[in-house]
């Protein structure tokens, strides 16, 4: 184990004439669901003033922060609302400086770990911090809060009959993994085992640090290596041992066990399914709800994105919402409600990443549809899908209700608003080859001529953008050329229609 005088650099000491009570107690003393409050009572004199009582509950090697004071006693306690039901003790102590904080344990075991604090292992055995195997072998935490400092109690062992041919090293990274800077070279030595306590430098201390062990370039031929780290938030001073008390209380309820989606990314506005298993029984009228957390991956401030009345197991379908912005550290959970009790709340699932919503409309020039910009479209008709249509733009030949299918540059596909455009009759689609059309752009004038004999008359529009028409003529000769003045239209583009009987085709103009 570890001393205090090793973590903190300095001998810590009692003051003097203090004194603790012997035992501490709560009330209401009794069984208590997740999210419920309770006072924890307890007797501490002569410390100095400014000091911080945190009560911490412990179960196996795990503690929680469950309530602090500055005034003495009692603390106001909360049972968390993911504490894992089961029996908790109940210690308290007190610190000058920063509060007391729960330690953080990354790995209790080598032989077991839990995947919801890691974003990447490699190289290891399944389900094992042991590695084995050729290239690089490594394990990457989520971001961690290093704000006032951590420090690492770690225990690593070679597993090697031979020489290692590469080194190990614990990195750190406050950028979210984009570069990582070497904190401690682990030795490289058959046969090696040590426990040891690293202290992180102050570059190291953010909100979203992330932990990474690595051998970069490890050749295959010796059996392997194995670690087991535990991480801790720094605390301050503490100015009296831990302060441990013959006293219980026990988390019930239900449990929810939520089963992460197989992708990772997301789309805002869209729909899916989250599966979900139970275990034990739930009050009559519990009611399970999907939450989705802020940015940060906390649920500070959640959102409410799905429902379900149904606590056997099974899956509840959710929606994301389209007001929110992009970002890759969003998280899912599910909470079990009955009236104004919490219940019990599910597991976080592993950060996802939300693409970003767009209320896409189309642009109406004449009768040519335009999409915003995207990297794939799909045209619809009556909600009907249109076959061949998968340009970005659309020329309408008959009335009806359009819109867009357009997949943006992040992957997410959305429905542009549809429009709705009215066609007088139907026409076929005229050769636009058949005629040229100069100068375009042009600021003055532009001159129409058909490299075909047509026979009846041919009738020529102009459009502006909003599809109102603005010039018309009806051409009865044979091989026609048509000079159309623009010099009363502003700049612009606009949209000019050759119909001749039941065939059309549309070309734009560009007046300067």
């Amino acid at each position: 184990m570890f001393s205090l005088n090793n973590v903190y650099g300095q001998q810590v000491k009692l003051p003097t004439d203090t004194t603790f009570s012997e035992n501490l107690t709560i009330d209401p003393n009794k069984d208590m669901y997740p999210g419920e409050e309770f006072d924890i009572h307890f007797q501490m004199t002569g410390f100095p003033a400014g000091t911080i009582y945190t009560a911490l509950a412990h179960k196996d090697d795990d503690e929680i922060n469950i309530g602090t004071t500055t005034t003495g006693s009692p603390i106001h306690a909360k049972v968390p609302l993911d504490v894992v039901p089961g029996r908790y003790g109940i210690k308290v102590v007190a610190a000058s400086g920063l509060p007391a904080r729960p330690k953080t344990i990354l790995i209790r075991d080598s032989t077991t770990y839990d995947p919801y604090k890691w974003s990447k292992v490699s190289g290891n055995e399944p389900g094992k911090l042991i590695f084995t195997g050729t290239g690089e072998r490594s394990a990457t935490s989520k971001p961690l809060d290093f704000t006032p400092g951590g420090f690492t109690q770690i225990s690593f062992s070679w597993l090697q009959t031979a020489n290692p041919n590469s080194d190990v090293y614990i990195e750190y990274s406050t950028d979210y993994g984009k570069t990582w800077n070497q904190g401690l070279k682990l030795a490289t030595t058959i046969n090696y085992e040590k426990f040891l306590l690293y202290n992180f430098p102050s570059g190291a201390n953010s909100d979203h640090t992330m932990i990474r062990i690595i051998q970069p370039n490890y050749i295959e031929g010796a059996d392997g290596w194995r670690i087991n780290l535990i991480l801790f938030d720094m605390h301050g001073n503490v100015i009296m041992p831990d302060y441990y008390e013959n006293i219980h209380f026990t988390v019930i309820g239900p449990s929810i066990t939520l089963t992460p989606l197989t992708s990772r990314k997301v789309c805002a506005g869209q729909s899916t399914s989250y599966s979900y298993t139970t275990n034990g029984t739930f009050p009559e009228g519990t009611v399970l709800t999907a939450q989705i957390s802020s940015s940060n991956g906390l649920f500070d401030n959640p959102t409410d994105i799905g429902t379900l009345n149904d606590t056997k197991g099974g899956t509840i379908h959710v929606k994301f919402p389209d007001n929110i912005k992009a970002g890759p550290h969003y998280r899912v959970r599910i909470m079990a409600i009955a009236g104004d009790k919490h219940i019990s709340t599910s597991n976080p699932s592993p950060y996802i990443e939300l693409g970003e919503y767009l209320n896409y409309s189309v642009l109406k020039e004449g009768n040519i549809l335009t999409a915003p910009e995207g990297t794939s479209y799909q045209w619809y008709k009556d909600n009907q899908l249109i076959n061949d249509a998968t340009s970005r733009t659309y020329e309408v030949m008959e009335s009806g209700n359009y819109s867009c299918k357009v997949t943006g540059t992040d992957g997410c596909a959305y429905n542009t608003s549809s429009i709705d455009l009215s066609i007088l009759g139907t026409f076929k689609k005229l050769a636009p080859e058949h005629f040229t059309l100069y100068p375009n752009p042009s600021s003055d004038k532009i001159t129409l001529t058909s490299l075909k004999a047509f026979e009846g008359e041919i009738e020529v529009s102009l459009y502006n953008s909003l599809g109102e028409k603005i010039y018309g003529q009806i051409v009865n000769q044979v091989t026609p050329t048509l000079e159309i003045n623009l010099n009363q239209i502003k700049r612009g583009l606009y949209y000019l229609t050759i119909t001749h009987q039941n065939e059309r085709v549309y070309k734009p103009v560009i007046k300067l």
